[in-house]
């Protein structure tokens, strides 16, 4: 699909792959791909006690899901279901703009009238009060993120089921990762601006039907 307008083009791609071969196995893979270029994309709106000054920039958009789900069943009792999702999102920022909302005018800025740069940061680290969108992980978006969720399914009598599941969760911030290996292996700098989170659980679960 490809799309064009005043402010944004793009395209997008997907396939989808499925393996069904019985009642007891179905495996499905799905890729999705878009990528886009914004003139104007909103980042923030500045405070000041006389006047709001909204900020945007022209932003390059890249996005990428990989999407797993397999069922299998033993026999009637017992099944296994996996489903692994891992996606990405990535934009650079160029051009940034300060929106003058009187007369509807983009005004063309430079970055650093605005943001420290991330070389000030680093060579202040104590002075992190102004972050750039260029390199702040909440606005300058570098995310990689891994969903995966296993669950083992045993049916001890008619309407009574034993579970159990193992989740895991892994989410990368403000970091572009070249490979999914590296992302699984990525422990951030003392320098880097950017985010690990991870957990993982394991659950044991029951429900029991009574018959009365």
């Amino acid at each position: 699909m490809i799309w064009e307008n005043d402010y944004e083009d793009g395209e997008s791609h997907s396939i989808l792959f499925g393996i069904h071969t019985t009642e007891y196995f179905n495996f499905e893979l799905e890729y999705r791909e878009s990528s886009s270029n914004e003139r104007f994309r909103w980042l923030e709106a500045l405070y000041s006690s006389s006047n709001i000054e909204y900020i945007f920039a022209s932003s390059e958009n890249h996005f990428q899901k990989y999407n797993l789900e397999m069922n299998f069943n033993y026999d009637r009792e017992t099944s296994i279901q996996l489903y692994v999702e891992y996606q990405t999102s990535y934009n650079k920022l160029g051009q940034f703009y300060k929106y003058q909302e009187t007369i509807d005018f983009y005004e063309e800025v430079d970055e650093s009238s605005i943001y420290n740069t991330y070389e000030n940061i680093l060579e202040n680290p104590t002075d992190n009060s102004l972050i750039s969108p260029q390199d702040h992980v909440y606005h300058y978006t570098k995310d990689h993120i891994l969903n995966l969720n296993l669950v083992l399914k045993h049916e001890f009598r008619p309407g009574s089921n034993v579970y159990v599941v193992y989740s895991v969760y892994r989410d990368v911030v403000g970091k572009q990762m070249n490979s999914f290996s590296d992302f699984l292996n990525y422990t951030p700098h003392a320098t880097d601006l950017s985010e690990v989170n991870f957990t993982q659980s394991l659950f044991l679960k029951m429900d029991y039907w009574f018959d009365f």
